[in-house]
């Protein structure tokens, strides 16, 4: 029941024949990287940590204000609390025009 792909592309052509279902894109980085710079999704959510991290991996930096072709549909913020959300983050979501 898997579906091996070796490239984002081979990914995509597979899962376009299940027409109909939405296709996610959950990374990792290059992955990411690949799919902005080609600007192939309809909409895409995106979680922000507030915070200090360490890492070699980050998501990669998309600057929606200057996509004219996209816009914030949704907005949500979370708080850090005790015992609940150990960092503040948002998330957003954007869609094509």
């Amino acid at each position: 029941g898997v579906n091996i792909a070796l490239s984002l592309w081979e990914a995509l052509e597979k899962a376009e024949r299940n027409a109909g279902e939405k296709i996610f894109i959950i990374g990792g980085g290059e992955i990411y990287k690949l799919a902005l710079e080609s600007i192939i999704f309809d909409e895409i959510h995106i979680t922000t940590v507030f915070g200090k991290f360490e890492g070699t991996v980050f998501f990669p930096y998309f600057n929606f204000s200057l996509k004219t072709e996209y816009e914030l549909a949704n907005s949500q913020q979370f708080f850090k609390t005790e015992g609940r959300n150990s960092h503040s983050f948002v998330i957003e979501s954007y869609i094509r025009k």
